[in-house]
């Protein structure tokens, strides 16, 4: 799979081959892991990141825009690192605080 978008200039510096994302990749992504029996919290802050993030168990909206945490009222919103963590946090559950005190 291509998950990004990669440019190759030819010797005069022309564009020679352009490989396109992969559509949806973060989805994508999501299913795959998701098919392997991973659980999945998914952070975002952008509309490219919604299909992602409803796809996830967790889906956590990073620092959004306004039009994007109205548009999905339902996803929990943050506004830094210490908030992201504890939510994170939260959403595991004292299973995995607990595993990571021993650790």
């Amino acid at each position: 799979m291509v998950f990004s978008n990669f440019l190759e200039a030819d010797k005069e510096g022309y564009l020679a081959k352009h490989i396109m994302r992969l559509k949806d990749q973060k989805l994508k992504a999501v299913q795959e892991f998701q098919r392997l029996n991973f659980r999945i919290i998914a952070v975002g802050y952008s509309f490219n990141d919604a299909a992602m993030l409803t796809a996830a168990e967790a889906g956590i909206l990073f620092c959004p825009s306004e039009k994007v945490t109205k548009a999905y009222p339902q996803l929990p919103v943050v506004h830094s690192h210490a908030e992201l963590k504890q939510k994170i946090l939260e959403i595991i559950g004292d299973k995995g605080a607990k595993r990571r005190r021993t650790a």
